[in-house]
């Protein structure tokens, strides 16, 4: 990877800048005074860029050092990786957030849009670059402090430890944990799976039965599919004999008809003339009989003439009685409205006003009194209801107060005017908690007032309930008297009327019996006529009235069954006529027509027994063949469900093998993670064997370059097999021992801590997509003797071999001076802006 261009606009302290890393000449030194802004542009900006956040931020995308200065803020980097160019741009202002797209710079000059969301833009970045931004950072720079923390002789040997594994992401707590939970879930399933497998298998073992099974009813299928065949052919035959015999027996039964509608024939006519004789002897009589019931409807009319005068008298009397029981029913319905209103005069003070009517203060003479209960009710409400409003304003007060107690406490509380973090928090919670007290003994008297108020308002509730309560009791009295008189006053006027009524059913009864003559002989006369009879001027016959009706009704009813008898006869006259022709038309083809009666007669017996016979004969066989068919599909049915259950055999079969193979699977994978819980992630398993790679890597990279400062001195950093710790030794060629680091001088320290430090990235390149080709050194060599500096600043020089992008900032001069950089550029910061100027 390596460097072209970067851009800045509005970030950190810098209004607008850009860095041409492709025209730098390096190595370069980067000068400037401490707090320029440095760090800002060369690390901070870097990783902002590729990963969304400058060192120490934890959330990706937030870019805490964008828009410091005001207005929209951008950086743009350019860099290089795998021969391909890319651009990354970001912009953060207030109104649309931060937003990020990654491009690929073509050969001719062309973008080629890659990713345009910030998730998109960082995991195409972590795929270029092979690294996250940790690990990023400690593979491309060196920061101030860091060379010799590593090797710091008072750092704890387990502190060390933990930031060896940091860096080379071997904290692997989580994944042990992660093991075990898995070993657990393959443990349960692999339990369920065993269950499941012995189902199987017991399944399975059924097979040999279920064969056996179906050869024996494939075979009874056999031997009944043979037998069908006879029992249809039988059935035919049978059907055959029976549908000839039937043929034979319709001819028979024709000839047979015959004779019997023309004996029916000469029947129907002889009864014919016997009625005819019938209906002219009924017209007689039934002359006589409306003749006599004419002259009675005469004699009822003159006697009915005198009921318009009762039934007016009647009309008079019920509209009395109807106004006494209405006054009776108004006065009961008072006197329960009354009582109702006694019932519900135990009520609180909201049902009296909602349900005392104003008609019934006006009615028991109480207008005064209730206009005097309102206005002193409506000034208590009124009271309560003030007083209910402050105490409401008192509480939410309370609670503001208590709220702002609790803030105070936990640290988080601000000032309400100007809204800095509070400076005295003992002096607000001494205010608010005392004005909560006062709050409360405020509270407590207007609840006390409240509930004196409350009792005040029940107490004339009360009163004008008992007042209320004497004058409906005096009223329901005097409604109880008047209501006595009312009911005696209804009985005389009923007496009166049941006389009226007694004189009055009589002529109704009168009447209804005129009515029931006219009607009678108004329906006699034209049932008559429309039966066709022509009746005499005059008929014999001797009869009471009482008996005219039933004897009319009696000769007409015989007349009517006469004249419809008459009326069928001649009918069925033309029916047996029409039906004999029929059928001699139906056996004039077939070769029974010229049997006699007789011998039809007999024929028919004896072949309505034979079939008879047949047809038992054909459901006694239709019987064997349904039993048959019945056992054939019970068969077929039984039979398929066998070859089913096989079939599901061997689907069992090929997911028991399955099943199996999984389970072999199964606990192959809680074994494997049972290793890698107890094993593998264990404080001396793959931990430890990684971290003694990795380390076995930067002591060959740190000797390596230890060997271009000092001569003789040799770093061994191992780990302790009984603590697992990180431990480093120095070996001194010089004296042929091991010298602790506390012994070496601090610039010698500083060399050695930035032999390993180099070391690192060394190691952590390896992991890149591409090695990097720059290496950004940012105050990392503190303070060291003029012998040193110039092994230093060869080291400087040769790292060019390895990088084609070295910078460096220093407050070492010597360093500066020294000769091996190619360029200077100096970062100046004035009135709080800071730029880049040449050197």
């Amino acid at each position: 990877m390596r460097l072209k261009r970067l851009f800045l606009r509005n970030f950190a302290t810098y209004k607008t800048v850009e860095l041409r890393y492709d025209r730098f000449r390096y190595p370069l030194f980067v000068s400037g005074e401490t707090g320029a802004g440095k760090t800002s542009i060369l690390i901070d900006a870097l990783s902002s860029a590729l990963f969304g956040r400058a060192y120490g931020e934890r959330r990706e995308g937030s870019l805490k050092y964008a828009a410091r200065m005001g207005g929209p803020s951008e950086i743009e980097l350019e860099f290089e990786i795998g021969g391909e160019t890319y651009v990354i741009n970001r912009k953060v202002d207030r109104i649309s957030g931060h937003r990020a797209t990654l491009t690929k710079v073509r050969k001719d000059g062309t973008r080629v849009a890659i990713a345009s969301t910030i998730k998109e833009v960082e995991r195409h970045v972590k795929r270029l670059i092979g690294l996250d931004m940790e690990d990023f950072l400690h593979t491309i720079a060196v920061r101030q402090g860091e060379v010799s923390s590593l090797i710091d002789p008072n750092l704890m040997p387990k502190r060390r430890t933990e930031l060896f594994q940091r860096i080379f992401k071997l904290e692997f707590d989580k994944y042990k944990d992660r093991a075990k939970k898995l070993r657990q879930a393959k443990e349960s399933e692999i339990s369920s799976l065993k269950l499941e497998i012995g189902h199987l298998e017991r399944e399975i073992a059924r097979e040999d039965e279920l064969r056996s099974e179906l050869k024996e009813l494939v075979s009874k299928l056999e031997e009944h599919e043979k037998e069908r065949p006879c029992l249809e052919a039988e059935k035919r035959k049978v059907e055959d004999e029976i549908r000839r015999l039937r043929e034979e027996i319709e001819i028979l039964r024709s000839l047979m008809r015959i004779g019997e509608l023309k004996r029916e024939e000469k029947r129907r006519k002889k009864e014919l003339e016997e009625l005819s004789n019938e209906m002219n002897t009924l017209s007689f009589e039934i002359s006589g009989a409306l003749k006599i019931l004419e002259r009675e409807i005469k004699e009822l009319r003159e006697r009915v003439s005198g009921k318009g005068r009762v039934e007016a008298l009647m009309e008079e009397l019920s509209m009395e009685l109807n106004e006494i029981r209405k006054t009776i029913e108004e006065r009961r319905s008072r006197i329960e409205a009354y009582k109702r209103h006694m019932e519900s005069l135990n009520e609180v003070l909201p049902q009296l006003e909602s349900g005392i009517k104003p008609a019934l203060i006006a009615l028991l003479g109480l207008d005064e009194r209730w206009v005097s209960f309102k206005e002193k009710t409506d000034e208590i409400r009124k009271e309560m209801e003030k007083l209910i409003n402050r105490k409401s304003k008192l509480e939410l007060d309370r609670s503001e107060r208590i709220d702002f107690v609790e803030k105070i406490k936990s640290g988080i509380a601000k000032c309400p005017i100007c809204f800095s973090p509070i400076k005295k928090p003992e002096r607000y919670l001494r205010e608010h908690e005392s004005a909560i007290k006062r709050i409360e003994g405020e509270i407590s008297e207007v609840s006390l007032r409240i509930k004196e108020l409350e009792d005040k308002l029940i107490k004339l509730a009360k009163s004008f309930l008992e007042e209320i309560s004497r004058a409906l009791r005096l009223e329901i009295e005097r409604l109880g008297d008047e209501l006595s008189d009312l009911e005696k006053r209804e009985d005389e006027v009923k007496r009166r009327m049941d006389a009226k009524r007694e004189l009055l059913t009589a002529f109704i009864k009168e009447e209804g019996r005129l009515r029931r003559l006219e009607a009678s002989l108004s329906g006699f006369k034209r049932r008559a006529d429309e039966l066709g009879v022509l009746l005499p001027a005059e008929g014999k016959v001797e009869l009471e009235v009482e008996e005219i009706d039933e004897y009319l009704m009696d000769k007409l009813t015989r007349l009517s069954e006469l004249r419809g008898r008459v009326d069928g006869l001649i009918k069925d006259l033309k029916e047996l006529n029409k039906a004999e022709k029929e059928e001699l038309s139906r056996i004039k083809k077939k070769s029974l027509k010229e049997m006699d009666l007789e011998g039809a007669s007999n024929a028919l017996s004896k072949r309505q027994t034979l079939l008879s016979k047949l047809e038992e004969k054909r459901e006694e066989i239709i019987s064997k063949l349904q039993e048959l068919i019945g056992k054939i599909s019970e068969l077929r049915a039984r039979i398929d469900e066998r070859r089913k259950d096989l079939k599901r055999i061997e689907e069992m079969k090929d997911d028991l093998r399955r099943k199996r193979e999984k389970l072999k699977e199964l606990e192959k994978e809680a074994e494997s993670l049972r290793i890698v819980e107890k094993k593998v992630f264990d404080a001396k398993g793959l931990p430890l064997t990684l971290l003694m790679g990795y380390l076995a890597e930067i002591n060959e990279y740190a000797n390596a370059y230890l060997r271009r400062f000092i001569e003789g001195l040799t770093i061994d950093i191992g780990v302790d097999e009984k603590t697992g710790n990180v431990e480093i030794d120095v070996f001194d060629e010089n004296i042929n021992a091991r010298r602790e680091i506390f012994t070496y001088s601090g610039g010698e320290r500083t060399l050695i801590g930035f032999a390993v430090r180099l070391a690192i990235s060394k190691v952590l390149a390896t992991e890149m997509t591409e090695r990097p080709s720059f290496l950004i050194i940012d105050e990392g060599f503190g303070q060291i003797s003029e012998d040193l500096r110039e092994a230093l600043v060869r080291l400087i020089s040769e790292l060019s071999e390895d990088y084609e992008q070295v910078i460096v900032t220093s407050h070492v001069e010597d360093i500066r001076n020294s000769g091996v950089f190619q360029q200077e550029i100096r970062v100046i910061k004035e009135n709080g802006i800071s730029r880049i100027v040449p050197a």
